[in-house]
């Protein structure tokens, strides 16, 4: 099963290893895909983090698929980090409420 974790100890269940279709319009989050450059594969487990007006971190499921949500307006700083992969990071600004899509190709470590 899919979660994403918050710093108050709440956790949001999000849905089942095989969804990738994005969040409901009606909530403020970041979502998108982790795949390996090099194949096009999704990249299952990778660990997501995310830093703005607070933290949150979730895992992607096996279908490469995350999700960060009730986000509040700001910068956020997202790294993804995975098992034998290099960290990638990003930065994505929320203004309002919706959805904001943040892709990741992860390079494989040599």
């Amino acid at each position: 099963m899919y979660q994403a974790k918050r710093d108050a100890g709440r956790t949001e269940v999000i849905d089942a290893d095989d969804y990738h279709g994005g969040p409901p319009p009606n909530l403020t989050a970041i979502y998108g895909m982790v795949k390996d450059q090099n194949t096009g594969q999704p990249v299952k487990n990778a660990r997501i983090l995310c830093k703005g007006d607070g933290k949150c971190r979730t895992e992607t499921n096996a279908s490469g698929y995350y999700e960060l949500i009730h986000l509040k307006d700001g910068k956020w700083k997202v790294k993804v980090e995975a098992e034998g992969y290099k960290k990638q990071k990003s930065e994505v600004t929320i203004s309002g409420m919706g959805t904001y899509p943040q892709d990741f190709e992860l390079t494989p470590k040599k």
